[in-house]
């Protein structure tokens, strides 16, 4: 059994903040140290959310391997803002890898103190909330602990103006895919998948898993990102690809558009109104 050492690796920048506006999401990424232990941390918005996807892209990028054989395995990653703010979270990771190195992937990493979910109606949480934002903007840190083969420290600096540009990127995300940024601001319930329907849909989802990317185990991570109109039916549709998706994408904004049935978002006065919805599906061998 490999040893864990008990210090953490801490590594210092070696770029600064990079941003991209795509049509598709808001990402920051910087690299952190060079040669063997060069790492990039990449932080990405899809929608005005309190939750955030985090990926680290690298040699320490590691996952510990578990002592069994699975189609599927999620594990427990720990985020701590640092040096000693107190304030920590807890998400799955996934592992993988791309051609120059390892990958973990968290799809949704939220400092909030109230856990969010896509399936349950609860009030409306969009943009990094105040209180999330006075814990990332006091970090100049960020570690990772927990499932990681090695406990890991990136020394960001300050974050502040960082998250800052982040939300300000997924307020213009929101008029760029035609919905009003001032009202996906203030809508007070997002839409909401039925059960029944949503369960029916992910079984035609994975009945359609492709048969080349089955037979050679490949396993896929998407965003959709439907858009919800104010009857509840489904218009608009983006596939977002966190992984590699080739072929992954194929009939499941079809699978939206006719299986799924939402009751609509809310406005801030309590109206029906067109918005967002955003989910993860993972496309993974059957064990």
């Amino acid at each position: 059994m490999e040893a864990l050492a008990k210090d953490p690796i801490v590594l210092d920048p070696t770029s600064r903040w990079f941003v991209n506006f795509a049509p598709d999401r808001c990402t920051i990424v910087r690299s952190f140290s060079e040669g063997d232990d060069a790492i990039a941390l990449r932080i990405s918005q899809f929608v005005p959310s309190s939750s955030l996807e985090l990926m680290l892209l690298g040699h320490h990028a590691k996952l510990r391997a578990p002592s069994w054989r699975a189609g599927s395995v999620n594990f427990p990653l720990k985020v701590s803002l640092g040096p000693d703010t107190g304030v920590s979270a807890e998400a799955s990771a996934n592992q993988g890898s791309v051609d120059d190195g390892n990958v973990i992937m968290v799809s949704n990493l939220s400092f909030h103190p109230e856990p969010l979910s896509d399936f349950e109606p609860q009030p409306d949480r969009n943009f990094l909330a105040e209180d999330q934002q006075q814990a990332l903007a006091a970090m100049e840190r960020i570690e990772f602990s927990g499932s990681i083969r090695r406990d890991l420290a990136l020394n960001t600096g300050a974050m502040a103006n960082v998250f800052k540009v982040l939300n300000d990127c997924t307020y213009d995300l929101m008029g760029a895919i035609g919905l009003d940024p001032d009202a996906s601001r203030a809508r007070s319930m997002p839409p909401v998948l039925d059960g029944e329907s949503g369960q029916k849909m992910a079984r035609e989802i994975q009945a359609r898993y492709p048969s080349a990317a089955l037979a050679d185990r490949r396993m896929a991570i998407l965003r959709v990102r439907p858009i919800v109109e104010d009857n509840g039916s489904v218009g608009e549709c983006t596939i977002i690809g966190t992984t590699n998706i080739d072929d992954f994408g194929k009939g499941v904004c079809d699978a939206f558009r006719g299986t799924a049935r939402y009751s609509p978002a809310l406005d801030a006065e309590g109206r029906p109104m067109r918005s967002w919805h955003l989910t993860t599906i993972r496309y993974l061998i059957p064990s």
